[in-house]
């Protein structure tokens, strides 16, 4: 009885579909890139990678979209499914403090289509999601890290996934190809 107290309480307080944060990484890119995961597709030379443990059937996409991952107004990029193993890896294009900003599902769309200071505000303020504490966000934080290209940001991405999401390996193959 004092085990399912427990477990109550900690479902309370956990977001839905949000397990745990396991890796967050500011990151600086020398040549700038655009941002294909909302509709402003804004240039960015700054970001957030980070490693996020979720319930797996919140994972899912369709063709037509799925639940999108915000990090406060903004879709996160997600680098891989992570419905297998539990593990998405993502970034979001500019430097985001985790114990202020929450990591949240939002509705059900294609994350290309988000207007981050329209929908992406108003999803915000809807969500009932707390950020990480203090200590998570503490615990997962390495250090910064530049970047050259979008693509070394990949290869980075590359040994994350495989790291924590190793059913979702092809695509740590697939940002390796092309690279020596």
């Amino acid at each position: 009885m004092i085990s399912f107290a427990f477990l109550a309480t900690a479902l309370a307080t956990t977001p839905p579909g949000i397990v745990a944060l396991d890796h967050v990484q500011r990151f600086t890119l020398v040549e700038p890139a655009v941002f294909w995961w909302n509709a402003d597709r804004a240039t960015f030379s700054k970001g957030t990678l980070f490693v996020v443990q979720v319930q797996s059937e919140w994972a899912l996409t369709l063709q037509v979209g799925g639940h999108v991952l915000y990090v406060g107004d903004t879709p996160a990029a997600r680098l891989n499914p992570g419905h297998i193993d539990g593990h998405i890896v993502a970034y979001v294009p500019q430097w985001v403090d985790l114990k202020t900003v929450p990591i949240f599902w939002g509705p059900a769309t294609l994350p290309e289509q988000v207007k981050p200071k329209l929908a992406g505000t108003a999803n915000l303020n809807a969500a009932t999601t707390p950020p990480f504490s203090h200590q998570d966000v503490d615990i997962a934080m390495v250090p910064q890290r530049e970047f050259q290209t979008h693509k070394d940001l990949e290869l980075a991405a590359a040994l994350l996934i495989e790291a924590h999401a190793p059913s979702d390996r092809d695509f740590a193959i697939g940002y390796r190809a092309g690279s020596q």
